[in-house]
């Protein structure tokens, strides 16, 4: 009896660190709502930043007029020189200021003078600043 108790425990205990991890570790996709493509003058080769209430700024930068954003229920997203396939994060994974680290699949083709504008819902999702190319991939 006592080594079927310890054999239910064991099973147990796997089931319980699997749903942890697959609660952690899955990842989430996160709807991309295209808004804008802009063609620009510079090169870029495939990186993107979150725009939120706290960063609004950085549009002027690129001449992007800010399209009607609710910023407490949506962020913007821009990506510099590729259009996203897709964008997601993990529970489990976040950065050293406490956003989600996304992961992005970019498409193919490389459209190096242009930046795409995104919106998505209020999500705390960021790029690795340490690598611009950390957490995405190129569609096959």
């Amino acid at each position: 009896m006592y080594k079927s108790l310890l054999v239910i425990l064991g099973i147990l205990s796997v089931l319980i660190l699997h749903k942890v991890y697959t609660y952690y570790y899955t990842p989430i996709e996160i709807n991309l709502h295209e808004i804008l493509r802009l063609q620009s003058n510079e090169t870029y080769e495939g990186y993107w930043i979150k725009v939120d209430e706290n960063n609004i700024s950085v549009l002027n930068k690129y001449s992007i007029s800010c399209p009607q954003t609710d910023f407490p229920k949506e962020n913007l997203i821009l990506s510099f020189g590729r259009e996203m396939k897709s964008l997601s994060y993990k529970r489990g994974e976040k950065l050293v200021y406490n956003d989600f680290k996304g992961f992005v699949v970019y498409k193919k083709k490389l459209t190096p003078h242009t930046i795409y504008l995104y919106k998505i819902t209020k999500i705390d999702v960021n790029m690795d600043e340490l690598s611009k190319t950390d957490g995405s991939s190129i569609e096959e």
